[in-house]
């Protein structure tokens, strides 16, 4: 946010991972971020207010409230979400329930909820065009692994899902129905939803969505699609045909018509490269699977590495948090005693 009248909504970090290392030919990460004037800069500017007050800080006093003059005719509006409200993981879902031609999603740590993966298929079940794309290469690993574990219930039912080629795609955007979009900080996973403070911007706007969708068609020309086996995929087809003909009303036949259309690109992939989800499944359930064994053995024969990290981890959090009470505690009774002193004199 810059003096009240501009602000910048991403997915960055302050890290020179982003700028990857042209020495060793590692290419900078892909992020998608928004530039903001007008009245939607206000909202920022609340809740980054909020967020200091968390932390018992303050905005400088010379930061001055937009003045209201629209700088433009695109309709937007931030979401901010924190632990007490979860205001982005209703929005998502709401996303998926109203999407009726297209949801294309870009995510950088793609863990959803189980609620949220029901949604994903539903959404796919009434012939939504449904894409995720997510890293091939996570810089958390383990987060990876357990990403492509999810895989194989949403292809089966008709969503299709991409890994970038790239070292790293940060980006956390949706995109629907050619009208609507979100852009901003919030993971596709519990923690985001949940626990964190993330900032996302909401846009209606046909043109700044088209850009969006051709910026996501190009993130696809780098990608690779995930796709069942041969076999798999004909049973796939005929289950959800067996179902999408049981429905007799004119919008299931035009949601199952979309559907098959759907289905039969997922299943040519002849514009981008594919993989099938066996490989990457069955590597990443050997991967949690050995881990955990790793981790059992080693906690066995040496429970000491675990008792240790966590008496660290709780002296750490008890100190923290005591020491943020305390000038809390002494900021209050500071203003208490100034206001004080303002009405004596």
């Amino acid at each position: 946010m810059i003096d009240g009248h501009t602000a910048f909504v991403s997915g960055l970090c302050v890290s020179s991972a982003w700028e990857g290392n042209p020495a060793t030919g590692v290419a900078p990460w892909r992020d998608t971020g928004l530039k903001l004037q007008g009245p939607v800069v206000a909202e920022v500017v609340q809740a980054l207010s909020d967020t200091l007050r968390s932390q018992g800080e303050r905005l400088p006093g010379n930061i001055t409230p937009y003045d209201g003059t629209a700088a433009g005719t695109v309709r937007a509006g931030v979401v901010a979400t924190t632990p007490s409200n979860n205001n982005m993981m209703r929005l998502d879902l709401n996303a998926l329930a109203l999407a009726r031609r297209n949801l294309w999603l870009t995510d950088a740590y793609f863990m959803p909820t189980r609620l949220y993966t029901q949604a994903l298929i539903n959404a796919a079940n009434d012939g939504v065009d449904v894409r995720i794309l997510v890293p091939r290469t996570s810089d958390i690993r383990w987060i990876g692994r357990v990403s492509r574990t999810r895989y194989r219930s949403l292809l089966e039912a008709g969503v299709r899902v991409f890994e970038w080629d790239g070292p790293m795609i940060h980006a956390k955007s949706a995109i629907a129905d050619g009208q609507w979009a979100r852009v901003g900080s919030t993971n596709l996973n519990f923690a985001s939803w949940y626990l964190n403070r993330e900032l996302d911007v909401v846009i209606e706007d046909a043109v700044v969505v088209h850009q969006l969708e051709q910026m996501f068609l190009q993130d696809l020309a780098n990608a690779t699609e995930i796709v069942l086996n041969s076999s798999e995929r004909r049973a796939a087809l005929r289950r959800r045909h067996q179902m999408l003909s049981k429905r007799h009303s004119r919008q299931r036949a035009q949601a199952a018509a979309r559907q098959l259309l759907q289905l039969s690109g997922m299943f040519r992939g002849n514009f981008y490269g594919t993989r099938t989800v066996d490989e990457n499944e069955a590597k990443s359930y050997m991967s949690l699977g050995i881990g955990m064994l790793a981790l059992a053995l080693l906690l066995w024969f040496a429970p000491y590495l675990l008792v240790v990290p966590l008496i660290f981890l709780l002296l750490a959090g008890g100190l923290s948090t005591t020491v943020h009470a305390v000038r809390q505690l002494w900021r209050f009774r500071r203003r208490k005693r100034s206001g004080k002193t303002d009405q004596s004199g």
